[in-house]
């Protein structure tokens, strides 16, 4: 009998390349496992729809290479509609992919940017990694935080990535 193996963390059951799997309970059903907050949430139905809706596109610009100003302008004349986010300079939401996914561009390609939640840029953000300095990054996979510090250091200094999910890890 083959044994399986778990992460150590919590996990439940993984799906295909080391990802989390969709639930089999539908959502809103009496056993789904999202049920046993509903006494925390004020409004159930609301929740229930804000988790259903796509992630903005955010895309953090690699200033090492482009800036935030010129990605943009870029993107633009490719046919995007592309906003500023308030407070992150290096951070561009996409709000048109008419022109197609914004990850299939030439610009995504040549390490332009790198897609990334808004909320996870603010980790190397709040670090203020300088030029230099060393940092050790134990939840390193997939890669956005790191490359974010290193873009920081301004390609000086030295990150070491650990991670401790073998699955997540070959993404560095």
């Amino acid at each position: 009998m083959a044994k399986r193996r778990r992460s150590g963390r919590g996990e439940g059951p993984r799906g295909p390349k080391g990802g989390r799997r969709e639930p089999s309970i539908p959502l809103g059903h009496p056993d789904h496992p999202l049920e046993q907050y509903r006494e925390l949430i004020d409004d159930w139905d609301a929740f229930l729809e804000a988790i259903q809706r796509p992630e903005p596109a955010i895309l953090r610009t690699n200033t090492l290479r482009i800036s935030p100003e010129a990605l943009r302008e870029r993107l633009e004349q490719a046919g995007y509609g592309v906003e500023a986010v308030a407070g992150q300079r290096e951070l561009l939401h996409v709000v048109d992919e008419s022109p197609g996914p914004v990850s299939d561009t030439l610009e995504h390609w040549l390490g332009l940017f790198y897609m990334q939640q808004a909320a996870t840029s603010l980790a190397a953000g709040f670090l203020g990694a300088r030029p230099g300095e060393r940092v050790l990054d134990l939840c390193a996979a997939p890669g956005g935080k790191t490359t974010h510090l290193v873009e920081q250091m301004e390609g000086k200094g030295t990150v070491v990535c650990a991670d401790v999910n073998e699955n997540r890890i070959r993404a560095l």
